[in-house]
């Protein structure tokens, strides 16, 4: 199967608008209904659209004025077969079924496979894979506003009918609130599934599912005409050959979408490199997907690497979260974890909301590290708005778990009263709990607290005792203390 992102772009189906409306402009919206063979005509399959009177053959569209839809879909199977089919509404104006046009190759006819676990949890294959068309929706939303998305999921045969139509609308609608959570609005996304039946566009027989879902996407969006697309791509191509890398960027989404001019993957390439090479992080992002995947141009991970870190660079929390994923999967540089923290991190106190639900679902399966780092970014307001209840919560569960570091914060935030109510007993409970995990911030503040005499007796022997733990853990400041302690226990020498 060819990679997801060139899916993705090979499946955009875009309904064009009349360039040449009769009785005012041509504006429609994309339908999805079961159709059903009925028979033949001059050796061609027929089909219907139940419960529409709309009738339509496996090479041509049909177009029924008088319940305004138009369809095209290849057929195949004997009479009585039903198959989703892909319909326009025609919402206003008139139009002729060479109106509209349908962008499709075989190559996205296979759909996309999102791999479930056995307790319907998203696998990090699919993960990556939604992360991943959030990118390119994003994109292409900045270069059309009204751009809407209709998610398809199909699923496999074990069950009953009723059983697999709900497990498909369940799979479907993690997927939208993914997407949803990677910042594409609720309202332009719209769900359906057909169960065992495969989605329109789609060859993929139920029976090669398992564990998961045949999922296709397609983006429509209501046009405002054939001929303002194309002076818009022209107006786009005059300002991006003088060198507006904004246009330059613009223009690479026309082509990737085909709107104004035929589409065309290596043009679109083209243009948003130009873009990238003058520092648009918008740009350097795609030029690094197109590496990635292969996307008019030859495939070349480290290439793409490249192209991420300098997204990265220009402040594309995006392109952070996908150098996550590149050290996560080990696609392009090799496995390391460590590298994929640094950079999910740097990805989620940018506000990358991937990056943040990376966290918060580690943080959920009870993985401290996440608890500790969103409890800090909860603490501060960095990435997300400023929270001292889910703060506190989210340390306690890692304090309680054994994390010395979050037993000692959730000392600290006790003690200063920053996040919760001052609690000078919890305080010393958790600094010593953090202390006795062989936390060495632990014990140089107890070192600290002894030498002053706060939360506890003032006791020199048991500050000196902290102090040199501390040091011993590289504390540079408890060597100084200590070097002031000693001097001053030593008898002051008669002149």
């Amino acid at each position: 199967m060819r990679s997801f992102y060139y899916l993705i772009l090979l499946s955009l189906i875009l309904l064009t608008g009349c360039s040449r409306p009769v009785g005012g402009p041509c504006e429609f919206e994309s339908r999805f209904g079961v159709a059903q063979i009925v028979g033949s005509e001059n050796g061609e399959t027929v089909a219907r659209f139940n419960p529409g009177t709309a009738r339509f053959t496996a090479s041509k569209l049909s177009f029924s004025p008088k319940t305004k839809y138009t369809v095209k879909h290849r057929i195949q199977g004997e009479p009585g077969t039903l198959y989703p089919a892909q319909l326009a509404l025609i919402t206003t104006g008139s139009c002729t079924p060479e109106n509209f046009s349908l962008i499709a190759t075989e190559e996205m006819s296979r759909g996309i496979f999102l791999p479930f676990s056995r307790e319907g949890q998203i696998e990090p294959e699919s993960e990556q894979k939604i992360s991943q068309l959030g990118v390119i929706v994003k994109n292409l939303e900045v270069t059309w506003p009204k751009l809407t998305i209709t998610l398809c999921g199909q699923t496999h045969r074990e069950g009953t009918e009723e059983y697999n139509l709900e497990l498909g609308n369940r799979y479907v609608r993690i997927i939208a609130d993914q997407l949803t959570q990677s910042g594409i609005s609720g309202d332009k996304i719209t769900t359906i599934s057909f169960g065992e039946v495969p989605c329109p566009n789609s060859n993929i027989f139920p029976d090669e599912v398992k564990n998961g879902i045949w999922f296709s996407f397609y983006l429509t969006e209501k046009s405002a005409g054939a001929a303002k697309d194309r002076r818009d791509f022209e107006m786009l191509t005059e300002q991006a050959q003088s060198g507006d890398k904004i246009a330059q960027y613009h223009l690479g989404n026309f082509y990737a979408g085909g709107r104004g001019v035929e589409q065309d993957f290596s043009q679109a390439f083209y243009w948003f490199k130009k873009s990238a090479e003058q520092g648009l992080g918008e740009s350097q992002l795609l030029v690094g997907l197109s590496y990635f995947i292969g996307m008019g141009t030859e495939k070349d991970r480290p290439e793409a690497v490249k192209w991420f870190e300098k997204a990265v660079e220009a402040g594309s929390s995006d392109a952070a979260y996908q150098m996550g994923l590149v050290y996560l999967f080990g696609q392009g540089r090799a496995r390391n974890e460590e590298k994929c923290l640094e950079y999910m991190r740097d990805a989620a106190r940018m506000g990358n909301q991937d990056a943040l639900n990376f966290f918060e679902r580690a943080a959920q399966q009870n993985d401290t590290t996440a608890q500790l780092f969103l409890a800090q970014l909860y603490t501060y307001g960095a990435g997300v708005p400023q929270d001292d209840d889910k703060a506190m919560r989210l340390y306690q569960q890692a304090a309680k778990a054994g994390d010395s570091d979050a037993m000692f914060l959730l000392g600290q935030a006790y003690h200063d009263g920053n996040i919760t109510i001052e609690n000078p007993e919890k305080a010393l409970f958790w600094y010593q709990k953090a202390a006795e995990s062989g936390n060495s911030s632990a014990w140089y503040r107890l070192g600290f607290l002894y030498e002053i005499g706060e939360l506890v007796p003032q006791n020199r022997d048991k500050a000196i005792l902290w102090y040199t733990k501390a040091a011993a853990a590289g504390f540079d400041d408890a060597e100084t203390i200590l070097e002031e302690l000693k001097q001053e226990d030593t008898p002051e020498k008669d002149n």
